[in-house]
């Protein structure tokens, strides 16, 4: 059992623990409500709690390392820029050029959680309306593809 003061830090479903990660995944796709039993009773687990367990159970039992952070925290450059899979370099570039607002705190860059996504969702709707494109000119040239 992790304990809260270590749960800030990605988590990994060991091999041992796979089998039961799948089960709970199963669980999930039935879309019944869900609750939690313990030794103070039971609970019926919220909405916004149940889409946390469908968004990471999945990747828990593909083998993916999962972490949870809150919406508003203020990340550090290297941290936003794994998020985005670029390089620091590259992020602070985009944050000099204002394409994500950042802040500073002393001499250090800080980026909103919420701003990265923000410009994720951006960033991959420009891929996918350019990739579409492409797909269209090459259906208009009799391309395959």
């Amino acid at each position: 059992m992790t304990r809260r003061s270590e749960a800030h830090g990605p988590v990994v479903a060991g091999g041992d623990e796979r089998a039961g990660v799948a089960g709970l995944v199963e669980l999930l796709d039935r879309r019944e409500e869900l609750r939690l039993v313990g030794p103070g009773g039971e609970v019926v687990l919220p909405a916004s709690v149940v889409a946390v367990l469908e968004r990471s159970v999945p990747e828990l039992a593909a083998g993916h390392a999962v972490a949870v952070t809150s919406v508003d925290a203020l990340l550090t450059t290297q941290k936003a820029a794994e998020l985005l899979g670029v390089s620091r370099p590259y992020l602070v570039r985009l944050l000099d050029a204002g394409e994500i607002p950042s802040s500073r705190v002393g001499s250090h860059r800080r980026v909103r959680f919420d701003d990265v996504v923000v410009y994720k969702r951006r960033r991959d709707a420009a891929r996918v309306a350019v990739l579409d494109e492409m797909t269209a000119e090459a259906e208009d040239l009799g391309l395959r593809y």
